[in-house]
């Protein structure tokens, strides 16, 4: 046989055994990592979190992410009775956050040590409704403010402007700056701190709606033309982007809210958890969220760059007067019921119209 032909058959024969090795151990996981995703359940609205974020993070971490959507605030509370606790990563908005916090649903430690902390503008830190950072990292942020059709002489108070001028005013919904205007006026839904002035509710809530104007979604930008029938409109930075008018802060206060993220304390995959949220606090899923879905941010990276809209930076926050930020605490008990007497009223009036 001659050299040629022996080194061809040997080479054959090396190539028939290591298919048989590689069949009977690389198919066993034996061989190297060939491990199936793990699998995190996610709690989160739709339009919060572009399904392209999640899909590069899903890539690079070797993780399939389970998300869970809803449709209102009452679906999102019986989700989260349900799961007590058992979602590995769980968005809401934080109005809700220190009623979350005493849920025990939520992890408990501390996001410091992310490295994507560290890129984290100062005025995200140590936030009112978790000062440590135990709970939650907030991914962007929106304010509440208003704007006033140019040359209008309207008084910029909250207790001036409601109710005199209600009907001039149009807010976001479904929003809970609804509700935290509501709670201004002292509605109250738990029962045993209803006082002498706030035992009904539901006429509270039907008294608010009747005395508005009109309604418009939170997520819709707005335009000049809106105010050839409202002259006065509640929205966020966002939304204001392409008008000549200015977002304002009302001189007795503004409301600011942050889309928040935390782990849940029954994940089986905490670490894993916090390694998405690190990934969620990238530079690039950033800019996703601000493209995408609408909210500023939260890093020190984008002050400098001048394609992302000055209302649109984290340093943005500092344009509002810090004595006029107010970060509403609103309960989840509460909440279903709030939201189907809204629902209610808004069938009931005639007047409130949506933009």
């Amino acid at each position: 046989m001659t050299a040629y032909k022996k080194t061809l058959w040997l080479s054959a024969a090396v190539f028939f055994c290591g298919g048989i090795l590689w069949g009977l151990f690389g198919g066993l996981g034996l061989l190297g990592p060939s491990r199936a995703p793990t699998s995190l359940t996610l709690i989160c609205k739709d339009e919060w979190i572009p399904k392209e974020t999640l899909h590069e993070i899903e890539g690079k971490l070797r993780v399939h992410i389970q998300k869970t959507s809803f449709s209102d605030w009452s679906e999102y509370a019986r989700l989260l009775a349900n799961a007590q606790g058992s979602f590995d990563l769980l968005c809401t908005h934080s109005f809700l956050a220190r009623d979350l916090a005493q849920s025990h649903w939520l992890d408990a430690s501390s996001y410091a040590g992310l490295p994507a902390y560290k890129g984290l503008a100062a005025e995200f830190k140590d936030l009112p409704f978790d000062p440590l950072q135990k709970y939650f990292l907030p991914l962007g942020w929106r304010i509440n403010g208003f704007v006033f059709k140019a040359g209008s002489k309207f008084p910029h108070t909250w207790k001036a402007l409601w109710p005199a001028e209600g009907k001039k005013l149009s807010m976001n919904h479904p929003d809970l700056e609804l509700y935290a205007r509501m709670q201004d006026e002292n509605l109250e839904m738990d029962p045993e701190k209803q006082g002498r002035y706030n035992r009904n509710p539901e006429e509270m809530v039907r008294k608010f709606i009747r005395n508005l104007g009109s309604i418009h979604h939170p997520e819709k930008p707005l335009s000049e033309e809106v105010f050839e029938s409202r002259p006065i409109y509640q929205t966020t930075n966002a939304q204001t982007l392409y008008l000549k008018e200015r977002l304002e802060a009302l001189e007795d206060g503004v409301n600011v809210w942050f889309l928040l993220i935390g782990v849940g304390s029954q994940s089986t995959h905490k670490e894993l958890a916090r390694k998405v949220i690190n990934e969620l606090l990238s530079t690039k899923a950033s800019n996703q969220l601000r493209i995408q879905s609408g909210f500023a941010h939260v890093l020190t990276h984008f002050n400098d760059q001048k394609e992302v809209p000055a209302l649109m930076k984290a340093t943005a926050l500092r344009e509002f007067p810090l004595r006029s930020l107010r970060f509403p605490d609103i309960s989840l008990d509460g909440l279903p019921q709030w939201e189907s007497l809204v629902s209610k009223a808004l069938q009931e009036s005639g007047s409130v119209k949506k933009d």
